[in-house]
């Protein structure tokens, strides 16, 4: 009798147990975040380590659920550099750890881990476990904050725009003409000097802009400001109230550039 007490008794904790464990790790699995549909979008790194980043140096992430898109501003020598838009990776979500892997523009090996610390429908912020090039672990312990991309001013910023610089110390004191086309190619006019009537249509340009939300990065060829005859890229948080259209870009040293420029019919008739 006490041994079939006993032999019931101890089936019933082992059924006991069996029970319990299914519900913790059922409770924990289903309790592990999954922030997939909610990091699915375009975002635009604003702060690293609560300190606001200069305007070129800003990057955009892209998660569009099959691909991680990454664009940014790429340095590739003294003379050359370019803002390169969606590079693809590949990247998956294990709880609140991001993984990406993928081979960037210059052919480098990247594999990356970040960490999630808080995301919602407007702000990520993250940091970084794990980031190797080509093999090489490369610690970073910054903590990087994103807004989301909510807006979507292509159609705004398409045609013509006249204006110039109107900060202080601005080496370029002259009015210039930028003609965005729906394509996303744009053209750039300019003078010699300020009396001169005759504009000039900048043909060696080869520009692109890209625009995220309210950050504007354009693309251009031979620089006829600094001389240099290789590849540059700017970037410009923009402004559009009708026909007003402001750039700021935030530089090194606090210096805020800004222009200035409203919409108008079409380019300048070039002689």
């Amino acid at each position: 009798m006490w041994a079939l007490y006993r032999s019931s008794y101890v089936a019933s904790q082992v059924i006991f147990m069996l029970a319990l464990i299914f519900i913790l790790s059922g409770c924990k699995k289903n309790d592990e975040p999954d922030y997939s549909e909610l990091l699915k979008g375009v975002w635009i790194n604003t702060h690293t380590d609560e300190t606001a980043v200069q305007t070129n140096d800003k990057f955009v992430l892209e998660f569009t659920g099959v691909a991680e898109k990454y664009s940014a501003g790429v340095i590739f020598d003294t003379l050359n550099k370019k803002w390169i838009d969606s590079r693809s990776f590949d990247y998956s979500i294990s709880g609140d750890r991001i993984n990406i892997s993928g081979t960037d523009v210059q052919n480098n090996a990247l594999e990356l881990e970040f960490g999630i610390i808080s995301i919602s429908n407007s702000q990520l912020i993250y940091r970084v476990n794990l980031f190797k090039i080509n093999g090489v672990d490369l610690p970073d312990n910054k903590i990087y904050k994103f807004k989301k991309v909510s807006k979507n001013l292509n159609e705004n910023i398409t045609g013509t725009w006249y204006g110039k610089a109107t900060y202080a110390g601005s080496t370029d004191t002259d009015y210039h003409y930028w003609n965005y086309l729906p394509d996303g190619t744009y053209e750039y006019y300019y003078r010699e000097n300020p009396s001169s009537q005759q504009w000039i249509k900048k043909t060696d340009n080869e520009g692109r802009y890209y625009l995220y939300d309210n950050l504007l990065a354009t693309n251009w060829s031979n620089d006829i400001f600094s001389g240099n005859p290789g590849l540059d890229y700017e970037c410009w948080e923009i402004d559009i109230t009708g026909n007003v259209m402001k750039w700021n870009g935030y530089r090194a040293d606090g210096l805020v550039a800004i222009y200035e420029m409203e919409k108008v019919s079409g380019p300048p008739v070039v002689f």
